[in-house]
C-alpha cells in the first residue's frame, strides 16, 4: 500500500486520513485512485492534488464517482476533462447529494438559459453553488436579488447566484442598503450587476471606504461608478489612492475611472513618466 500511494501525496496522503491505511488496496484503495487518474487523462499531478485537497475523497466507492460524474455528462452536458477541472478546484463536489442538490442546481441554471458551456464556466469559478444550503443561504439570497430587480428564468440571475456563493448573506443586504444610502436606485444597482456580477460579493466596509474616497476625496459623483462598476473591485491603497494621487489629483474632467484604472501597470506607469518634467527625469537617471 505505502509503495502505490508513495506517488499520489505518499506521507502526506495518510496523514490527512489515516483511515485509509484500513482501505484493502486491491479493491477500493486502487480502483478509487485509477478512477481519478483515468477521469484527469492520466495526470498524475493534478489527480495527487485533488487527493491531497480532500483525503476524505477516498472515503467514497467508485460507484459514487461513477454516479456523480455521470449525471454531469449527462444533464449537464459536460466533458470529462470539464468535470475533472471542477474536481480539481472543488473536491467536496463528490459529497454533495445528486438529488436534493445537483439536479435542483443544475435545473435551475438550464431555466436560466444556461448552455453546457455557461455551466461549466459558472462552476468552475462558484463551485460553491453546489453545496451550499438553498433554504438557509442560497435561497435567502435569492429573494434579495429578485428584490433588486433581476427576473427569473434569465441568464444575469444565474450568474449573480453563482457569485454571491462567496459572500454571507448579511453582506450582501449590507452591500444594497449602502448602494442605496449613496443614492442609487434598485434599478441602478441591477444595471451594476449585470455588467460586474461580482459587485455584490464585495466586502461592504472596503466598498464604503472606496465610495468615500471616490466622491469626497477624488470629486466623482457616485453614478459616474455606473459605468465602470469594476471600480470597487480595485484595492484602496495599490491601485486606486496610489493612481490618483500619482496623476495629481486632478478629479474627472477629461478621464473616467475607467480610463484612469482600468489600464495596465506597465501603461500607466510609462504614463507617468512621460509626464514627468525633464528636470525629474535628469535626477532619476
Amino acid at each position: 500500500m505505502l509503495s502505490f500511494v508513495k506517488g499520489f501525496g505518499g506521507v502526506d496522503l495518510i496523514l490527512g486520513r489515516p483511515a485509509i491505511l484500513n482501505c484493502d488496496l486491491d479493491s477500493q484503495l486502487v480502483p478509487r485512485i485509477e478512477f481519478l487518474l483515468d477521469l484527469s487523462g492520466g495526470d498524475e499531478l493534478a489527480t495527487t492534488t485533488v487527493l491531497l485537497k480532500l483525503p476524505f475523497i477516498l472515503a467514497y466507492s467508485v460507484d459514487h464517482y461513477t454516479s456523480h460524474v455521470d449525471f454531469f455528462r449527462s444533464y449537464a452536458g459536460l466533458t470529462d476533462e470539464e468535470i475533472f477541472k471542477i474536481i480539481l478546484v472543488y473536491p467536496s463536489l463528490f459529497s454533495a447529494s445528486r438529488t436534493r442538490k445537483l439536479q435542483p442546481r443544475i435545473e435551475f441554471l438550464k431555466q436560466c438559459g444556461f448552455s453546457s458551456k455557461d455551466i461549466y464556466k459558472l462552476l468552475i469559478k462558484a463551485p460553491l453553488f453546489l453545496s451550499l444550503s438553498f433554504e438557509d443561504n442560497l435561497a435567502h439570497k435569492l429573494v434579495l436579488l429578485l428584490k433588486i430587480g433581476y427576473e427569473h428564468g434569465t441568464k444575469e440571475l444565474g450568474l449573480a447566484m453563482g457569485w454571491v456563493c462567496r459572500t454571507s448573506c448579511k453582506n450582501m443586504q449590507e452591500v444594497i442598503s449602502l448602494l442605496l444610502n449613496y443614492g442609487l436606485t434598485c434599478e441602478e444597482i441591477l444595471a451594476m450587476g449585470k455588467k460586474h456580477p461580482q459587485v455584490l460579493q464585495y466586502n461592504h466596509k472596503s466598498m464604503k471606504q472606496k465610495l468615500d474616497y471616490l466622491t469626497q476625496e477624488m470629486g466623482y459623483e457616485v453614478r459616474e461608478m455606473l459605468a465602470f462598476p469594476a471600480f470597487l473591485g480595485y484595492g484602496f491603497d495599490g491601485r486606486i489612492k496610489y493612481r490618483f494621487e500619482s496623476s495629481g489629483k486632478i478629479s474627472g474632467e477629461g478621464m473616467s475611472i475607467n480610463k484612469l484604472f482600468s489600464m495596465s501597470t506597465a501603461r500607466f506607469s510609462k504614463k507617468q513618466e512621460k509626464q514627468l518634467p525633464a528636470a525629474a527625469i535628469t535626477k532619476s537617471s
